[in-house]
């Protein structure tokens, strides 16, 4: 069939709490992804996961403020957008 589903993963090395990853993918999505609409409609079976490995030698994130999360913030909705406009840019039959 003529279907297409979105599978998004968003990587970090960041150190972060499960809480502010959440809250940081609902945002980033909500702002980029879910303002997406084909046909006049928002797709029912897309998926976009956010990652952390806290990998990086920096201190954990636990709250939505200061320097490391104002930076992680603009990276993922930088990632978000750019991808989010990739997707209408390449879709099929997309004509603006």
């Amino acid at each position: 069939p003529n279907m297409a589903t979105m599978l998004g993963y968003i990587a970090t090395d960041a150190k972060v709490s499960q809480s502010v990853l959440q809250d940081l993918i609902r945002d980033g999505a909500n702002k980029s992804f879910n303002r997406i609409t084909i046909d006049g409609d928002t797709s029912t079976n897309d998926c976009c996961m956010l990652i952390a490995t806290g990998q990086a030698d920096l201190p954990e994130i636990t709250e939505a403020k200061g320097p490391l999360f104002d930076a992680l913030k603009k990276a993922v909705f930088d990632v978000c957008m750019d991808v989010a406009q990739a997707i209408v840019r390449d879709g099929e039959g997309a004509t603006k």
